[in-house]
């Protein structure tokens, strides 16, 4: 009868390790569960601030697209923007100047030059006049600011044509004439 009992309590003892090791074994596949389930919601919370940010830059770049806009012909440095943007939409601040001048290179009508110094210029692309290509770039602001350094009125320059004779050229409107402007 002993013999029965401990055939029986070591039949019981072994359920009772394979129930455990079941157990160890459901619990380690759930804990796979939560990691993977933890995993995906970390994911799907990034994925939820890249779309954040990207709308953001997208409000961004509308809003700088306007203050460059509004600058008119002389345009903006890239530090006059960001100044821009943070005095009148708070914007300036939360926008590196790294991360403005990736995004303000692919605008379609807005020109980037190189202002004196190498910090990026930013200015309004003009509509072509008939018979040009449908956009042209104002040119950098150096280039603007030649007339005046040579007495001549801002966008003008001095120029030589083939036979000698000084002519003078407006680098905004594309005009030359011969006679020096006022």
């Amino acid at each position: 009868m002993v013999a029965q009992d401990e055939s029986a309590a070591a039949a019981a003892a072994e359920r009772e390790t394979q129930r455990l090791a079941s157990v160890r074994l459901l619990d380690s596949k759930q804990d796979a569960q939560w990691k993977r389930l933890a995993e995906a919601q970390k994911v799907k919370a990034e994925v939820e601030k890249a779309e954040e940010e990207a709308e953001e830059m997208s409000t961004i770049l509308c809003l700088a697209k306007e203050e460059v806009a509004s600058a008119g012909s002389d345009g903006l440095s890239l530090t006059d923007l960001r100044g821009r943007l943070e005095s009148k939409f708070g914007l300036g601040q939360s926008v590196s100047p790294e991360m403005l001048q990736r995004a303000m290179k692919g605008v379609a009508d807005v020109a980037v030059s190189a202002a004196e110094g190498g910090e990026p210029w930013y200015a309004p692309r003009l509509a072509a006049a008939s018979g040009e290509s449908q956009l042209r770039t104002i040119l950098p602001l150096q280039a603007l600011k030649r007339g005046s350094s040579a007495g001549l009125p801002r966008g003008w320059e001095k120029r030589t044509a083939p036979d000698g004779r000084p002519y003078y050229a407006n680098l905004l409107t594309r005009v030359t004439q011969w006679e020096r402007p006022a």
